[in-house]
């Protein structure tokens, strides 16, 4: 019984020993170089704008019909285009 309790205790220092040290390879230092300062984003394009029916280039005819019918049934909608309408015969 001594013996396996003594084989236990050597092999699991030994595991244990194992993951306390060990060789590493040598790391590089990655090379930076920053010349300035960083490039700043592009400015946005007019052209850029997404069309005011950009769901229909996804080439799928359920989205359209669900759009449309959530256009058609938006009195929010119906009701800003009618004050615009009030406000342009003004």
């Amino acid at each position: 019984m001594r013996a396996i309790g003594l084989t236990l205790a050597v092999a699991t220092i030994s595991a244990a020993g194992g993951c306390a040290g060990g060789l590493r390879a040598p790391v590089a230092e990655p090379e930076l170089d920053f010349a300035g300062e960083p490039a700043a984003a592009p400015a946005p394009e007019a052209s850029r704008a997404a069309p005011a029916d950009w769901w229909t280039s996804f080439g799928e005819r359920e989205l359209d019909l669900v759009v449309e019918r959530a256009l058609a049934r938006n009195l929010d909608l119906e009701r800003a285009a009618a004050r615009l309408a009030q406000a342009a015969a003004e």
